[in-house]
């Protein structure tokens, strides 16, 4: 049972406690928020930088179906996505150029899209 404090997580974001949007989680650690948005109704596809065994234990415990991707943020504006939410949390203050990659998340964000940095 998650507590309420832990809950209120996605509403501090102005997340919606259903949402059938399709979300992309940067650099999901553990996959808390992947798991979250998707328990809420949302198709996800998380993203990180390498494969952590624990995302991939915690996504098989639960039964998930969130899609889980290696990749570097710069290769995300490669693909052909259309987000309605980027979750991007935690990413901008690792990166060399961080302006360059703010900028290019919109390459991946559909019209409309809602961004969470």
């Amino acid at each position: 049972m998650q507590s309420s404090s832990i809950c209120g997580r996605l509403e501090v974001f102005g997340l919606e406690q259903t949402c059938a949007a399709c979300e992309c989680s940067m650099s999901s650690v553990d996959g808390w928020f992947s798991f979250e948005c998707e328990r809420r109704g949302a198709e996800v596809v998380a993203v990180d930088c390498v494969a952590l065994d624990t995302f991939l234990e915690a996504k098989q415990l639960i039964g998930s179906k969130v899609e889980y991707l290696t990749l570097d943020v710069n290769e995300m504006s490669t693909r052909s996505w259309a987000f309605d939410i980027v979750l991007f949390f935690g990413v901008l203050y690792h990166l060399r150029h961080p302006l360059l990659v703010w900028r290019r998340r919109w390459s991946f964000q559909g019209p409309g899209a809602v961004d969470r940095s």
